[in-house]
């Protein structure tokens, strides 16, 4: 259960590009920002989210791919 969800912290194992704040969905709305290079770490920032139980997940139409 999550009380107060201000950002998310996410690293990848190799470096990446495409990164938007609309590639991270929480409980199916976007972050608001994000800031992050190579292979992260990136934090995304949301607002306000409901407390309770939170779902992660990335957008379908995400553009994020291996830079390598």
């Amino acid at each position: 259960m999550v009380r107060h969800l201000p950002q998310v912290e996410v690293n990848f194992s190799e470096v990446v590009d495409g990164i938007s704040a609309a590639s991270l969905l929480v409980n199916g709305k976007p972050a608001s920002s994000v800031a992050g290079v190579g292979a992260g770490p990136y934090v995304f920032w949301f607002p306000e989210v409901d407390s309770g139980n939170v779902e992660f997940r990335w957008a379908a139409d995400h553009v994020i791919r291996d830079a390598s």
